[in-house]
């Protein structure tokens, strides 16, 4: 989750419901960033694969011409396979899996409300609220480790 650091868009719906509920003047919001997709990591493989495979098929022809037998560039045409398999893996387990949702966490006066980009908006009391789980994410010099502050007892929403 992401803090108030830059300017961040506060969706409509939460001022609105905010107000419908009288939680007071907002003290806080974090929001989630959902993963992108890796253009920089399957972009070069990508590219790699369509050079492989123009090299490929240019001998495969090549070949043709000059002995009768294309096969002879299989092993650059499977080269130029693995490359491209990979690209079209990782695209379609991209494409066709669920989205996260970009949700919304802001923390008023009086009340807690959480927002998704589906439209949902949830609105608690802090009477409703038994208690409440931080997460925080370490980054050193460019690595990631994770670190988790946690109090207690685990959080408890109520339910819908």
């Amino acid at each position: 989750m992401s803090s108030e650091r830059g300017v961040v868009q506060v969706p409509h719906a939460l001022r609105v419901t905010a107000r419908e509920h009288g939680l007071g003047a907002r003290k806080g919001l974090v929001r989630n960033e959902p993963k992108r997709f890796p253009w920089g990591a399957v972009l070069p493989v990508g590219v790699l694969g369509v050079f492989l495979g123009w090299l490929a098929v240019s001998y495969a022809i090549e070949d043709q011409r000059e002995q009768g037998a294309w096969y002879f560039s299989l092993p650059l045409l499977v080269l130029a396979a693995i490359p491209l398999g990979f690209v079209g893996f990782f695209l379609s387990a991209w494409l066709f899996r669920p989205r996260p949702p970009q949700i919304w966490v802001a923390w008023y006066e009086h009340g807690v409300l959480r927002h998704t980009d589906r439209g949902e908006t949830e609105p608690y009391t802090w009477d409703e609220i038994a208690a409440v789980t931080r997460q925080d994410i370490r980054v050193t010099n460019g690595i990631t480790g994770a670190g988790t502050h946690r109090p207690p007892a685990s959080p408890t929403w109520p339910s819908s």
